[in-house]
């Protein structure tokens, strides 16, 4: 009985002391690594960020620093609503609450909680020099947002989307200037408090850390760019093969009308990019690739074809 009794006290004052230091430590830590301490706002995630349709010309990478604004909304379980707070004199936000707020309920806890519900981006852009306004489009890219994202271009909706993970691309042609161009980039992401899968990222560990709980990460996590393309472009192909005939079959999807239009695709030896063989087709077909003789890809051998289109 004493020894249990023991073990149990030295239990308790280990847990004890053990989620007092998880809610006490906080602040910069120095546990950097010889990369981390090289990122800068000026080289954060250089490459171009999609490898699988890489546009190597006419591109822009928008990472580095961008002005980060607090938002804070209040709601009432009264009919008629309070005030909500915002920047003084910001159409983007008053347009912004009336835009993605109606109809949702909004908590209102404490401040902090209010503060990570809604995130505000803003930088600015110059439309590239050299692009020829009448024939070609302006695509402004984004890797990933957390949550729920609404795009503005000079005070102007250009674009929503409502996914955490995966990428999505607005079409900004017509909202741009040829000089200053002002991006804002709202975020809500309710976390627990909200209907989307959240894991165990709860906004309480904010202030009180510990347990099975991780503190909420939202907003922008992935490269965001500019590019800009022709007014009918490729925007997305599909690649089936059959090593058994040692063919391929390609499928390009066209934004515009592919009827007027034709692809090219030309098939490169990754190891010492030689031409392997280069097709043409309408866009409205399925372009088939005869390999001979083609390398096949194996953990022990793991060669890759390159290709353009």
């Amino acid at each position: 009985m004493f020894s249990f009794l023991a073990a149990f006290c030295v239990w308790f004052l280990f847990v004890a002391l053990v989620e007092s230091w998880s809610r006490t430590s906080c602040g910069p830590t120095d546990q950097i690594t010889q990369w981390g301490s090289q990122v800068t706002p000026n080289n954060t995630l250089p490459e171009y960020p999609r490898p699988q349709m890489v546009r190597k010309n006419n591109w822009l990478n928008m990472n580095g620093l961008w002005q980060l604004i607090d938002v804070y909304f209040v709601e009432t379980t009264k009919t008629k609503n309070k005030k909500e707070e915002y920047e003084t004199g910001s159409k983007v936000i008053q347009s912004w609450k009336k835009a993605k707020h109606n109809g949702y309920r909004i908590d209102s806890k404490t401040r902090y909680q209010r503060q990570y519900y809604n995130l505000h981006y803003r930088t600015t852009f110059t439309d590239f020099a050299d692009r020829n306004k009448s024939d070609t489009r302006l695509l402004l890219n984004f890797g990933a947002v957390d949550w729920d994202t609404t795009v503005y271009v000079n005070n102007e909706i250009v674009g929503t989307h409502i996914g955490g993970y995966d990428s999505f691309v607005v079409d900004i042609t017509k909202y741009v200037n040829e000089s200053g161009n002002t991006l804002d980039v709202m975020v809500f992401d309710p976390t627990e408090y909200g209907q989307q899968p959240n894991g165990r990222q709860s906004i309480s560990a904010m202030t009180e850390p510990g347990g099975s709980v991780f503190t909420p990460t939202s907003g922008i996590w992935q490269t965001v760019w500019l590019e800009f393309i022709p007014m009918n472009y490729i925007e997305g192909f599909q690649v089936i093969t059959s090593p058994d005939l040692q063919t391929v079959s390609i499928t390009v999807t066209v934004n515009g009308d592919p009827s007027s239009e034709q692809f090219t695709v030309k098939v490169y030896d990754s190891s010492s990019n030689k031409l392997i063989i280069t097709a043409t087709a309408d866009c409205n077909e399925v372009l088939l690739l005869q390999i001979q003789n083609a390398t096949l890809w194996s953990p022990d051998f793991p060669f890759l074809y390159d290709m353009t289109v």
